[in-house]
């Protein structure tokens, strides 16, 4: 399903948990699967990335929001400098 302003304006999107860390490796590595053939397959793995990893960037300081329609983790939004707004960042949609 296309993701359109409308969506981030009616769903939920939050800053993740814990409990949001599988949704947000699963998002993130079905969108980095469109990308297969596309993108080198050394730059490329699958999984792209594992909850250890996100785990990790978290306690860099990395911030992920999570985008969910109903009910649905759909995208993920990654700020890698927290002091940059988010407006500046792609969603990655599964």
């Amino acid at each position: 399903m296309p993701i359109t302003s409308a969506h981030v304006k009616i769903c939920p999107v939050s800053l993740i948990s814990e409990a949001d860390v599988k949704d947000v490796e699963n998002v993130i590595n079905a969108g980095a699967r469109l990308y297969k053939g596309v993108v080198p397959a050394k730059a490329l793995r699958d999984p792209f990335v594992d909850q250890n990893y996100i785990k990790n960037e978290i306690n860099l300081g990395v911030n992920f929001l999570l985008l969910r329609l109903g009910g649905e983790a759909v995208a993920v939004c990654v700020n890698l400098n927290r002091t940059m707004p988010f407006r500046d960042k792609i969603f990655l949609s599964a």
